[in-house]
């Protein structure tokens, strides 16, 4: 009989914005012969997860509201409560012999100075795939771990780039979660479900104006974004939902959407792999991205439907190209769903941890 192994499956982290990652990695990694799960979250984080019973090993849970990580004092405090969960896990390896850890976000400088890496550590490269570029301790505190840990990439750019700074990794997709859609036609409404802070300020400001406004009543179509008071609310067909969806709501727009609008900050999404994208796709549906060096990776020329932009003139040139019939593009992401698939995920860590053992 094959030896049963042992996997603590630890997000540091623990936003709602890894919901559907964890979901996805976790299955993928359930699906690998012999292996045992243990989870480590959040308090309350769990509930969020469409885990189904019989993925469930044990749960253990760490409390933490520290969210500021501005100034110097707080990024400090941030990182010593990042550590405390470190030394947590550190704690339950040892009493429970897990094979390995498995991160599914990792803050880079803690896990470094928490001396919580070797080869039972895996950790999985998000946000802070952004802090490599623009920092010498970022990209150090990286090559050390990779050294003796294995790092998950999520798109072949930020892959590429690491392995060329010397960062050893592995590129794993980001895999799609799973979306019940419904087969109907969607309608002639564009969606941001972007965070304001995750924009980009520039490209909003010139988004939410009267040219814009113009062309979405020429071809009736509706533009929806959340509340942001900073915003001009006096445009015709640019309309504003609660800051805060309900998730009924907001799988609701994801599927009456004929366009997904991502306008991300480029200069941190660079190599950073978005969820929404992801969502996007498995809901089989128009999206547009920034012109940046992950989004690109990621694209497929046999595909359609994933649309580039550099600047606002670009979106109003997809809105105004997309929408000038009555009868709104499917899109075929055939190519992109084969290579992201949550088999390909499952495939690629058992090689991990079969090179590991």
């Amino acid at each position: 009989m094959d030896k049963i192994i042992k996997i603590l499956y630890v997000d540091p982290l623990s936003p709602v914005g890894h919901i559907n990652f964890n979901n996805i990695y976790i299955s993928a990694l359930s699906s690998i012969n012999n292996i045992h799960m243990d989870f480590v979250f959040q308090e309350g984080y769990m509930e969020k997860l469409n885990i189904f019973n019989e993925h469930k090993g044990k749960s253990f849970s760490f409390c933490t509201k520290r969210r500021n990580y501005k100034g110097l004092l707080n990024k400090i405090a941030w990182r010593v409560d990042q550590m405390n969960i470190l030394h947590y896990c550190n704690k339950l390896l040892r009493r429970s012999k897990y094979d390995y850890v498995f991160f599914s976000s990792f803050d880079e400088i803690s896990l470094l100075l928490s001396g919580f890496w070797g080869k039972k550590v895996i950790a999985v490269c998000h946000a802070n795939a952004e802090h490599i570029p623009n920092s010498r301790i970022s990209l150090i505190s990286h090559k050390f771990i990779s050294q003796k840990s294995t790092l998950i990439t999520l798109n072949k750019a930020l892959s590429d780039f690491m392995l060329a700074k010397g960062i050893k990794n592995t590129f794993v997709p980001h895999g799609l979660p799973k979306v019940v859609c419904e087969h109907k036609n969607s309608k002639r409404l564009v969606f941001v479900p972007v965070q304001f802070d995750l924009c980009d300020k520039g490209i909003m400001i010139d988004l939410i104006s009267e040219k814009v406004s113009k062309v979405l009543q020429k071809h009736n179509v509706k533009l929806v974004l959340k509340e942001n008071s900073d915003l001009p609310h006096n445009f015709e067909n640019i309309i504003y939902t609660d800051k805060i969806l309900s998730k009924q709501d907001y799988t609701q727009l994801y599927r009456d959407a004929g366009l997904i609008l991502l306008p991300y900050n480029k200069s941190s999404y660079v190599f950073r792999t978005s969820a929404m994208l992801m969502e996007a796709i498995a809901y089989n549906k128009n999206v547009a991205v920034p012109k940046v060096k992950s989004f690109m990776s990621l694209k497929k020329d046999e595909d359609k439907g994933m649309y580039i932009y550099d600047n606002v003139e670009d979106i109003i040139a997809i809105i105004d190209t997309f929408f000038s019939s009555n009868t709104i593009p499917i899109p075929n992401y055939d190519k992109l769903k084969e290579e992201n698939g949550n088999e390909v995920i499952t495939i690629t860590i058992n090689k991990i941890i079969n090179e590991k053992s």
